[in-house]
């Protein structure tokens, strides 16, 4: 959709993405830190929340600094490139 209808849905995608990316930071956290240890599951429901809370702050300031946004965005893309690269082809060298 990004390819078709452009600079309309620049900001939105990178909103998006940023989202995403606090989401993630903070599952990584969460599991960092609890790795090892049996704790409740109502803690990692509050890492989530706690993400999730953030994502939608850092994703709408992603918006607003759009070129810090886009550089972002293109590392989810080269990120996901890579990764369909490396399990289509590149993982048979490995051997």
């Amino acid at each position: 959709m990004l390819v078709f209808v452009g600079r309309k849905l620049l900001k939105p995608a990178v909103c998006c993405a940023g989202f995403l990316t606090t989401i993630m930071v903070s599952c990584f956290i969460f599991y960092a830190v609890y790795l090892e240890d049996t704790s409740d599951l109502a803690d990692f429901w509050y890492f989530l929340g706690g993400g999730a809370l953030a994502g939608i702050f850092v994703g709408l300031l992603m918006a607003y600094c759009i070129k810090i946004g886009a550089a972002v965005l293109a590392g989810w893309g080269g990120l996901t490139g890579a990764l369909i690269l490396y399990e289509s082809v590149i993982y048979r060298a490995d051997a």
